[in-house]
């Protein structure tokens, strides 16, 4: 036993050299690797004794791998158009599974891309990270602008993004704005027409018809129909416009139109009509500028991140609507986390749990949009440790070299 002895912290000393060049050259291989924590190895001292009932210790070095997860590496921007990095605390949130029944897992590698799957025949797609997992955010709620969010990931979901399951509904028009000038010097029983495209509720766009025929000095009566509706001309009252002498509208500023469309599902809406622009100034008749709410049926064209982490949709109609949005995700302890891959991370007994905060009402951490956070792995520092730790295994090396040759000297002055 006292032999083993003389061979166990040399042992003991080598392989712990050898597992620390397996981490230096592990952070080496992934020193362009976006979001990647660098490990260090720490050398513990083996207290001899017996590590279980039939071999015994006998003293030395045993390595302990420590990796800063909370370290941030350097931001810089990149060209991948779903790329994000988290400035301050915070982790992303992912999992193997669409529906989170894997294990959640932590990472600071926000270059995302899209996966197509193909299930039951439909093709889905969702966004997922560089190792293949899918991205964890809250659903945007219906009107497309809040989110229902929650502290724990429980509350988050995969994010599908595909034209089947992010569709902008079309919506009806229910104000519009006519700004524009009508011609002082006109002869009294001219006119003068204009249209506006109205949508009905089945996204369908339809010509509101104004026309304006002078009655007299600064009056006007203006007279509305709206195609594919009830409202044609004369069925809507004759609205009577009045002008002071400088020009401007004395009369009321804004009218109600009520159409009920004839195409099925054209259905009916009230249209707030805003006149208040009108001018009559000497010259010609002239639009200024219109304006009307309400869309066709959108489908998604592209998606893009802003710096709360929302994702926003835009769609073929010229519409934008929010998506989801990414949480700042803050683990009590990081450091203390299991290592799953070379960016990966999961909770564990003693990291503590997870908080969830939006990073528009916390100063935890936010996210830049078109960036990736880089690798924390310094080339100076590891070449350092391997010039460092070549020194150590060739001492290492030699003091087995002694401890073997003193065995065999003492084997042969016994014989």
């Amino acid at each position: 036993m006292t032999l083993l002895g003389n061979f166990s912290p040399s042992i003991s000393a080598i392989r712990s050299n050898a597992k620390s060049y397996d981490v230096i050259g592990e952070n080496i291989a992934n020193s362009r690797t976006p979001g990647y924590k660098a490990g260090s190895t720490r050398f513990a001292e083996q207290i001899a004794g017996k590590s279980d009932g039939a071999r015994g210790s006998f003293g030395g070095v045993k390595p302990i791998l420590q990796r800063f997860i909370d370290q941030a590496g350097q931001v810089s921007s990149s060209n991948g158009p779903l790329d994000i990095a988290i400035q301050g605390k915070g982790f992303f949130v992912t999992n193997a599974d669409i529906s989170g029944g894997d294990e959640f897992q932590f990472t600071r590698s926000g270059q995302f891309g899209l996966t197509m799957l193909d299930t039951s025949g439909t093709e889905e797609t969702y966004i997922t990270d560089i190792s293949g997992q899918f991205v964890f955010g809250w659903p945007a709620d219906s009107d497309g602008a809040s989110f229902t969010t929650g502290s724990g990931v429980e509350s988050l979901v995969a994010m599908q993004i595909d034209e089947t399951a992010n569709v902008y509904e079309p919506d009806a028009t229910t104000t519009a704005l006519y700004d524009a000038n009508l011609a002082a010097d006109a002869a009294t029983g001219s006119t003068f027409a204009s249209k506006i495209g109205v949508f009905d509720e089945a996204g369908n766009e339809n010509a509101m018809k104004l026309t304006f025929t002078k009655a007299g000095t600064n009056t006007w009566d203006l007279d509305i129909e709206v195609a594919n509706s009830d409202l044609t001309t004369g069925v809507v009252p004759t609205t009577a416009l009045t002008f002071d002498a400088s020009g401007n509208l004395t009369s009321d500023t804004t009218t109600d139109i009520t159409p009920t469309f004839t195409d099925p599902d054209g259905g009916s809406s009230t249209i707030t009509l805003d006149i208040s622009g009108l001018t009559q100034y000497a010259g010609n008749n002239t639009v200024r500028r219109i304006t009307r709410n309400g869309n066709v049926e959108g489908s998604l064209q592209s998606i893009s991140f802003n710096q709360d982490g929302i994702i926003s949709g835009n769609f073929s109609n010229g519409e934008s609507k929010s998506l989801y949005k990414l949480p700042v995700t803050v683990v009590t302890s990081p450091n203390l986390m299991d290592v799953r891959t070379h960016t990966h991370y999961a909770l564990s007994t003693n990291s503590g749990d997870a908080e969830l905060y939006e990073a528009d009402a916390t100063d935890q951490g936010s996210f830049i949009p078109g960036s990736l956070e880089e690798s924390t792995t310094s080339m100076e520092l590891e070449f350092s440790r391997l010039i460092e730790n070549q020194h150590a295994y060739s001492s290492n090396v030699r003091a087995f070299t002694v401890a073997e040759e003193m065995t065999r000297t003492a084997t042969n002055l016994k014989q």
